[in-house]
């Protein structure tokens, strides 16, 4: 998928040994021309089974939502990262 406009992964880091129990991948909708969940979906009517990681993150939960410090603005990176992370089965 390297060199796909609009997706992108983590790269291996020396020295660090990964599990690799999952396979996350970042999906720009502006760049790519889908969003994450267009993508999850037409991924589950090909029964290829990923996962909507941090979904929703926790300051999303009724909990918490009403709280000033859950919402998008003060949680710009983890909203972001919400919105654009799907891990692929490995």
């Amino acid at each position: 998928m390297k060199g796909i406009n609009g997706i992108t992964f983590l790269e291996d880091i020396k020295g660090v040994d990964h599990s690799y129990s999952y396979f996350p991948i970042f999906i720009d909708a502006s760049v790519y021309g889908k969003k994450r969940d267009e993508i999850y979906e037409e991924l589950r009517c090909r029964n290829i089974y990923s996962r909507r990681y941090f979904y929703h993150i926790i300051s999303q939960f009724p909990t918490y939502q009403g709280l000033p410090t859950s919402t998008k603005e003060n949680l710009p990176v983890a909203s972001d990262v919400a919105e654009k992370v799907i891990c692929l089965p490995i």
